[in-house]
Protein backbone atom coordinates (compact mmCIF):
# COMPACT_ATOMS: atom_id res chain seq x y z
CA UNK A 1 0.00 0.00 0.00
CA UNK A 2 2.84 2.38 0.28
CA UNK A 3 3.31 2.72 -3.12
CA UNK A 4 -0.28 3.51 -4.15
CA UNK A 5 -0.98 7.14 -4.64
CA UNK A 6 -4.03 8.77 -5.03
CA UNK A 7 -5.77 9.48 -8.83
CA UNK A 8 -6.43 12.97 -9.68
CA UNK A 9 -10.41 13.58 -10.57
CA UNK A 10 -10.74 14.14 -14.49
CA UNK A 11 -11.58 17.65 -15.15
CA UNK A 12 -15.59 17.45 -15.74
CA UNK A 13 -16.86 18.61 -19.19
CA UNK A 14 -19.46 21.22 -19.00
CA UNK A 15 -22.66 19.22 -19.96
CA UNK A 16 -25.30 22.07 -21.66
CA UNK A 17 -28.65 21.32 -21.72
CA UNK A 18 -30.57 19.35 -24.10
CA UNK A 19 -31.35 21.21 -27.33
CA UNK A 20 -34.59 21.68 -28.03
CA UNK A 21 -35.90 20.07 -31.44
CA UNK A 22 -36.45 22.92 -33.77
CA UNK A 23 -40.93 23.52 -34.41
CA UNK A 24 -40.94 23.19 -38.38
CA UNK A 25 -44.39 23.54 -38.02
CA UNK A 26 -44.49 27.07 -36.52
CA UNK A 27 -41.67 27.52 -38.86
CA UNK A 28 -44.27 27.23 -41.85
CA UNK A 29 -46.90 29.47 -39.71
CA UNK A 30 -50.32 28.36 -38.57
CA UNK A 31 -51.69 30.74 -41.04
CA UNK A 32 -50.21 28.43 -43.83
CA UNK A 33 -51.38 25.01 -42.41
CA UNK A 34 -54.92 26.55 -41.42
CA UNK A 35 -55.33 28.00 -45.77
CA UNK A 36 -53.61 24.31 -47.10
CA UNK A 37 -56.80 22.80 -44.43
CA UNK A 38 -59.47 25.51 -45.80
CA UNK A 39 -58.43 24.60 -49.53
CA UNK A 40 -57.55 21.22 -49.95
CA UNK A 41 -54.78 21.09 -51.84
CA UNK A 42 -52.39 18.69 -53.39
CA UNK A 43 -51.14 15.86 -51.15
CA UNK A 44 -53.82 16.54 -48.67
CA UNK A 45 -56.42 12.89 -48.52
CA UNK A 46 -59.76 13.63 -49.01
CA UNK A 47 -61.04 12.16 -45.83
CA UNK A 48 -65.17 12.91 -46.77
CA UNK A 49 -68.13 13.20 -43.97
CA UNK A 50 -67.64 9.08 -42.82
CA UNK A 51 -68.60 8.70 -39.39
CA UNK A 52 -65.39 6.69 -39.23
CA UNK A 53 -62.24 8.48 -40.34
CA UNK A 54 -58.87 6.85 -39.80
CA UNK A 55 -54.92 8.05 -41.61
CA UNK A 56 -51.81 6.55 -40.81
CA UNK A 57 -48.30 7.98 -42.32
CA UNK A 58 -45.89 5.93 -44.78
CA UNK A 59 -44.34 3.90 -42.48
CA UNK A 60 -46.86 3.34 -39.87
CA UNK A 61 -48.08 0.09 -39.57
CA UNK A 62 -51.42 -1.43 -40.30
CA UNK A 63 -51.15 -3.08 -36.80
CA UNK A 64 -50.62 -0.08 -34.91
CA UNK A 65 -53.60 2.29 -36.79
CA UNK A 66 -55.85 -1.02 -35.68
CA UNK A 67 -54.70 -1.24 -32.34
CA UNK A 68 -55.67 2.65 -32.40
CA UNK A 69 -59.21 2.38 -33.79
CA UNK A 70 -60.23 -0.41 -31.31
CA UNK A 71 -59.05 1.72 -28.55
CA UNK A 72 -56.45 -0.63 -27.50
CA UNK A 73 -53.44 2.19 -27.10
CA UNK A 74 -53.77 3.72 -23.81
CA UNK A 75 -54.80 7.49 -24.21
CA UNK A 76 -52.99 9.94 -21.94
CA UNK A 77 -54.45 13.17 -22.44
CA UNK A 78 -57.20 14.73 -23.68
CA UNK A 79 -58.31 18.54 -25.08
CA UNK A 80 -61.75 19.46 -25.37
CA UNK A 81 -62.37 21.74 -28.44
CA UNK A 82 -66.01 22.40 -28.01
CA UNK A 83 -67.32 25.75 -28.69
CA UNK A 84 -64.28 27.25 -30.07
CA UNK A 85 -64.07 28.82 -33.88
CA UNK A 86 -62.16 27.33 -36.36
CA UNK A 87 -58.94 29.37 -35.93
CA UNK A 88 -58.79 29.23 -31.76
CA UNK A 89 -59.02 25.43 -32.07
CA UNK A 90 -56.04 24.81 -34.52
CA UNK A 91 -54.22 27.43 -32.34
CA UNK A 92 -54.71 25.39 -29.20
CA UNK A 93 -54.24 21.64 -30.83
CA UNK A 94 -50.69 23.26 -32.01
CA UNK A 95 -50.14 24.37 -28.90
CA UNK A 96 -51.32 20.71 -27.49
CA UNK A 97 -49.77 18.83 -29.56
CA UNK A 98 -46.53 20.23 -29.07
CA UNK A 99 -46.64 20.04 -25.30
CA UNK A 100 -47.72 16.82 -25.42
CA UNK A 101 -44.76 16.15 -27.87
CA UNK A 102 -42.48 17.34 -25.26
CA UNK A 103 -43.65 15.68 -22.18
CA UNK A 104 -43.16 12.57 -24.42
CA UNK A 105 -46.77 11.82 -24.16
CA UNK A 106 -47.44 9.99 -27.49
CA UNK A 107 -51.54 9.11 -27.59
CA UNK A 108 -53.44 11.87 -27.30
CA UNK A 109 -57.76 12.46 -28.00
CA UNK A 110 -58.92 15.10 -29.00
CA UNK A 111 -62.47 15.77 -28.59
CA UNK A 112 -63.95 18.19 -31.40
CA UNK A 113 -67.57 16.73 -31.25
CA UNK A 114 -69.59 15.83 -34.13
CA UNK A 115 -71.09 19.36 -35.52
CA UNK A 116 -74.55 19.08 -35.24
CA UNK A 117 -75.09 22.90 -34.13
CA UNK A 118 -73.22 23.84 -37.09
CA UNK A 119 -75.78 25.13 -39.09
CA UNK A 120 -76.61 24.03 -42.66
CA UNK A 121 -72.88 24.45 -43.12
CA UNK A 122 -72.51 21.26 -41.12
CA UNK A 123 -69.92 20.02 -39.47
CA UNK A 124 -66.76 22.69 -39.39
CA UNK A 125 -64.03 21.54 -36.90
CA UNK A 126 -64.33 17.68 -37.45
CA UNK A 127 -62.60 17.90 -40.98
CA UNK A 128 -61.06 20.69 -40.86
CA UNK A 129 -58.95 19.08 -37.70
CA UNK A 130 -58.72 15.71 -39.40
CA UNK A 131 -57.16 17.63 -42.71
CA UNK A 132 -54.75 19.31 -40.41
CA UNK A 133 -53.56 16.76 -38.52
CA UNK A 134 -52.70 14.93 -41.98
CA UNK A 135 -50.11 17.62 -42.53
CA UNK A 136 -48.01 17.10 -39.40
CA UNK A 137 -45.20 15.47 -39.93
CA UNK A 138 -45.56 14.90 -36.21
CA UNK A 139 -48.68 12.69 -36.21
CA UNK A 140 -48.07 9.12 -37.19
CA UNK A 141 -51.91 8.19 -37.13
CA UNK A 142 -55.65 9.07 -36.16
CA UNK A 143 -58.79 7.23 -35.82
CA UNK A 144 -62.18 8.07 -35.29
CA UNK A 145 -62.70 7.19 -31.14
CA UNK A 146 -64.92 4.50 -30.29
CA UNK A 147 -68.38 4.78 -28.94
CA UNK A 148 -67.36 4.98 -25.23
CA UNK A 149 -64.82 7.99 -26.02
CA UNK A 150 -67.23 10.46 -27.64
CA UNK A 151 -67.43 8.21 -31.37
CA UNK A 152 -67.52 10.38 -34.25
CA UNK A 153 -66.82 13.83 -31.71
CA UNK A 154 -64.04 12.89 -31.13
CA UNK A 155 -60.24 11.62 -32.81
CA UNK A 156 -57.45 9.18 -31.48
CA UNK A 157 -54.11 10.53 -32.27
CA UNK A 158 -51.10 9.16 -32.21
CA UNK A 159 -47.55 11.19 -31.76
CA UNK A 160 -44.14 10.82 -33.52
CA UNK A 161 -42.04 10.39 -30.10
CA UNK A 162 -39.31 13.41 -30.25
Amino acid sequence: MAEVRRLRPAPEKPIGPKPKPKAYQRQRGHQAVLDATLQGGPGIPDLGDADSVSFRQTGVQKRVLEQLKRGQITIKAVLDLHGLTLDEALAQLGEFIDAKRHAEITSVLIVHGKGLRSGSQGPILRPAIQKWLTLRQDVLAFATARQCDGGSGATYVLLKRL
